[in-house]
């Protein structure tokens, strides 16, 4: 600037000379980040105005000083001082990690055909400016296994059940991916967007959970581990909040891996209709009466049906069952597993059994049931109480 000179008063010239200023031939002063600069102008030149403006330059925000020199003749000398400082807004790069997260169903009643459910926590940590936000775009991918339509699945071998992933416990809304960082979940291609607000020293951390489900009505499945594995899942894109929807942000960040697991245990469960003949005033000959007994076993799973003796008086064994009445008097019967009554149904394993192996569904068995022809007792009601179990 014209009639300008930088002068020894409360500053070195050669510490002002180091400063990087520029003052160009408009009269702007450029300061560095961070100074504090003091300018003595002497000469033909009277400070008439100052003012401060941030514009962009090389060193960031920086804060110019305007100084609008006029010559006076009628004054020789004239002593400005201006004290000015300057600034920069240091933006930081925001960085982000993500945890794994691990699900396990634990046993699953498969044969009640209902859903089961559970929840695994994940944590997410973000630095970066201080108190800026940052938008997380979350995803789940479709996993080492899927069906058909691109459902995932859990799987044992070569069997398999239907399950997925949710983003609340009101399993509404599966959670996907965009394929932003994670391959595409091609039926559910969206993950969760939220933003993280960062504290004053820029830090934030925030758990959340995801939430398993297995579907019901799948009696079929077979007992066995099952699992699902995502090599990637969950996984992140992240930036600070610009006001675009997800998926964006220019970093991503991924864990080792995601695994659920479910159990489907071996199992079985009975029931059995009464036997029931009727009434008799005397027993000449044969009575003969059925009922049912009905097994349901996970598929593929070997067992045995074994009736008891029962529990009237002077039982046993199962081809001298005994219906008790009115002081201890009884009536003889037996129970077969064919319409012939010719092979006792009893409980001896593998031998008076009836066996099977389970399917998933209802299995049926007929209990031929006969009191033989023997001397009427006493009039009244005789019952007995037999016993059935299931060996698996």
């Amino acid at each position: 600037m014209q009639g300008m000179q930088l002068k020894d008063a409360g500053m070195a010239r050669a510490k002002c000379r180091s400063l990087p200023t520029r003052i160009d031939s408009a009269g702007f002063v450029g300061l560095p980040a961070g100074c504090l600069f003091v300018l003595r102008c002497v000469g033909h030149a009277i400070a008439r105005s100052c003012s401060t403006t941030a514009v962009p330059g090389s060193y960031g925000n920086i804060g110019l000083l305007y100084v609008a020199a006029l010559r006076s003749p009628a004054q020789s000398t004239a002593l400005a001082l201006v004290i000015a400082t300057c600034s920069m807004t240091q933006v930081l790069a925001q960085s982000c990690s993500i945890t794994n997260t691990t699900g396990n169903f634990g046993s699953v009643d498969i044969l009640s055909g209902s859903a089961a459910t559970t929840s695994a926590p994940f944590n997410i940590s973000c630095s970066g400016q201080a108190l800026s936000t940052v938008r997380l775009c979350i995803e789940f991918g479709p996993g080492h296994s899927f069906d058909g339509s691109g459902n995932r699945l859990m799987v044992s071998g070569a069997n398999s059940i239907r399950y997925d992933l949710y983003t609340s416990a009101a399993y509404a809304t599966i959670w996907g991916s965009w394929g932003r960082v994670i391959t595409q979940y091609t039926p559910n291609p969206n993950g969760v967007q939220l933003d993280l607000g960062l504290n004053g020293s820029g830090n934030a951390t925030t758990t959340l959970s995801a939430y398993g489900r297995i579907y019901g009505s799948q009696q079929t499945a077979a007992p066995g581990t099952y699992t699902w594995t995502s090599a990637s899942s969950p996984g992140i894109a992240y930036g600070y909040n610009s006001g675009t929807s997800c998926p964006t942000g220019s970093f991503n960040a991924n864990t080792s891996g995601t695994t659920w697991t479910a159990t489907i245990a071996a199992n079985c469960t009975v029931t059995a209709t009464s036997l029931a003949f009727g009434s008799a005033s005397l027993i000449a000959s044969n009575i003969d009466s059925t009922s049912s007994v009905s097994v349901t076993c996970t598929n593929g799973t070997p067992y045995k049906i074994a009736l008891n003796f029962g529990t009237g008086v002077g039982s046993g064994p199962v081809n001298n069952r005994r219906m008790t009445g009115p002081g201890g008097a009884y009536v003889k019967y037996s129970i077969f597993k064919d319409a012939a009554r010719s092979s006792e149904w009893g409980d001896s394993l593998g031998i008076s059994t009836n066996d099977g192996t389970g399917i998933g569904s209802t299995q049926n068995y007929t209990a031929y049931a006969r009191v033989f022809s023997q001397t009427t007792p006493a009039s009244g009601t005789y019952s007995d109480t037999i016993v059935v179990t299931v060996d698996y």
